[in-house]
């Protein structure tokens, strides 16, 4: 955590706060569970000896409460964390999930809409993140659920333009983001992009330039099209094929 700078940024967080998310995390990462059995998580390994804290009176309150603080200056530690990886960015590993909630949720997010977890009856929000090659998040951003995927990469590349250098940057995201008008952007502005065809344009492709079937058959990737600067790659998929069957 130190050696990828997430210590560091969070250095602006009171100490005992610190302590106790730094905590939270190392769970998530070693052994997730919930914020109750977090904190029975912590009271059984060296943890509280190394950062000091009292586990004999540590409850989850103090969880939510470490979390709150971290949540009120969430920006200010991301900040610090692209400050401290400005670098050229060449990965931008763009995805979209959402979350629903059993009660109204937040006022100014919740909204229905298309729900990833098929409960289209609960009000939801949108999580958006992107990683870099290193697989460090270099954009979050919480958005109302019955925003399009397709609307929020305009914004996305807008910001990360301020924050780092993108002339070499590949964008990756799926079907969901395509449009035109984001296509012409990211070649607008030098941004490359590798993105799936939605269905109909992969079946007029196979039609058009009479790609054969048995080419679905390949596990490694073949270009089976180049089109001026754009090439289309065909990529064979185990794991679906088992499904399949």
């Amino acid at each position: 955590m130190k050696e990828l700078g997430i210590i560091g940024s969070m250095k602006i967080i009171p100490k005992k706060s610190r302590f106790l998310i730094i905590g939270v995390i190392m769970n998530r990462v070693i052994d997730a569970r919930s914020k109750l059995g977090c904190v029975s998580w912590i009271k059984k390994t060296v943890f509280p000896l190394i950062f000091g804290i009292d586990k004999e009176n540590l409850e989850v309150n103090q969880i939510y409460k470490a979390m709150d603080t971290f949540y009120n200056r969430m920006n200010e530690v991301m900040e610090e964390f692209f400050k401290k990886n400005k670098e050229n960015t060449l990965l931008l590993l763009y995805d979209i999930t959402s979350v629903f909630f059993e009660g109204a949720g937040p006022e100014e997010l919740a909204r229905y809409g298309y729900s990833r977890d098929k409960r289209g009856d609960r009000p939801h929000i949108l999580l958006c993140l992107c990683l870099n090659e290193k697989k460090l998040p270099i954009y979050f951003d919480i958005l109302e659920e019955n925003i399009q995927d397709k609307k929020t990469v305009i914004p996305l590349i807008k910001e990360l333009q301020e924050k780092y250098i993108l002339s070499n940057s590949i964008f990756i995201g799926d079907r969901g983001m395509i449009s035109v008008e984001n296509i012409d952007f990211l070649e607008k502005e030098g941004i490359d992009y590798i993105v799936a065809l939605t269905h109909r344009q992969a079946r007029q492709l196979l039609f058009k330039e009479n790609i054969h079937p048995e080419l679905f058959d390949k596990e490694i990737p073949i270009t089976v099209y180049t089109e001026g600067k754009k090439k289309y790659v065909l990529c064979g998929s185990k794991y679906r094929r088992i499904m399949i069957k």
